[in-house]
């Protein structure tokens, strides 16, 4: 079974889908043409998805396209920049070469969710490292 096989039949059972009610779902949100044959074969594998329909699977289920494909394990969606937050992008770009925003987001990524002194640790690291460029 293939990761995108799996991950369409656990999220489907996880939310209390059937095929046919998915269908229908899916249908009435996306005005697709979805149907239970066309999910159960790609359940089974016997047939893959047309590229425009795995968007919308994702979307419904509310996971990134790279998570329901098996490209990524990570099910978040990769979250939009509000205006604000994207005109800094520009700044830290003549602040900061590439490798060191990309080791700062690695970072962040890693220790978001973990304990404040942690998450002051990283912010007083990327903070030292302004003052002395």
């Amino acid at each position: 079974m293939t990761k995108f096989q799996e991950r369409l039949h656990n999220l489907r059972i996880e939310h209390g889908y059937s095929l046919e009610s998915l269908a229908n779902e899916l249908n009435n949100r996306f005005n697709a043409s979805f149907n239970k044959g066309m999910l159960s074969k790609y359940e089974s594998g016997k047939t893959v998805p047309d590229f425009k329909n795995v968007p919308c699977i994702a979307e419904f289920f509310g996971v990134s396209v790279d998570y329901l494909i098996g490209i990524s394990d990570n099910p978040n969606l990769v979250p939009v920049l509000d205006p604000p937050e994207q005109q800094l992008i520009p700044q830290l770009k003549k602040q900061y070469s590439p490798a060191e925003i990309e080791k700062a987001m690695m970072l962040y990524e890693r220790y978001k969710d973990s304990i404040p002194e942690i998450q002051n640790a990283v912010e007083g690291l990327l903070k030292s490292h302004q003052s002395d460029s």
